[in-house]
């Protein structure tokens, strides 16, 4: 809700959509951790409830337009992956009026917001797993010693 004064008093209250919302990612994230997106500012924070009463932020990232678009349809879509389709429309909601079945040339515009997603997700111990030919996913971040351990299974 916004305010407006006109000198000292309230001429008039109007309410403001509010495009913010709190994710819990079960089976990526700590019980207690959640994800909130603001789309209109265009950030993300990760927030730990782990006592009664207190709030400590964990990360607090600030998001381009389009990664905060693509970061919301991914949140929404978990723990079922996002098609390439509902992540172009979250970036371009006017233009998706016929669908079209080549979705290779809508691919590029969502690799950019990905990349650029990419910095904040890893600090928030997320990352996004391709899945050729249907969209992304949301997933929990590979650690170093998890992909070292992986790959000398491999070898032996």
């Amino acid at each position: 809700m916004s305010i407006r004064k006109s000198g000292s008093s309230i001429s008039s209250l109007k309410p403001t959509k509010i495009e913010a919302g709190i994710f819990a990612l079960p089976e990526i994230l700590p019980e207690r951790t959640q994800v909130l997106l603001d789309i209109r500012s265009c950030t993300a924070i990760l927030l730990n409830q782990e006592r009664e009463g207190s709030t400590p932020l964990l990360h607090f990232c600030q998001l381009t337009p389009s990664a905060a678009r693509v970061f919301r349809a991914l949140l929404k879509a978990y723990p079922q992956h996002c098609p390439y389709q509902t992540l172009f429309a979250a970036l371009y909601p006017a233009s998706l009026t016929t669908p079209s079945p080549v979705w290779e040339q809508y691919v590029r515009p969502i690799r950019r917001a990905l990349r650029h997603l990419a910095p904040v997700l890893r600090a928030f111990g997320l990352e996004v797993v391709s899945l050729r030919g249907h969209g992304y996913l949301l997933a929990p971040a590979a650690r170093v010693s998890d992909i070292s351990t992986r790959q000398e299974k491999e070898v032996g």
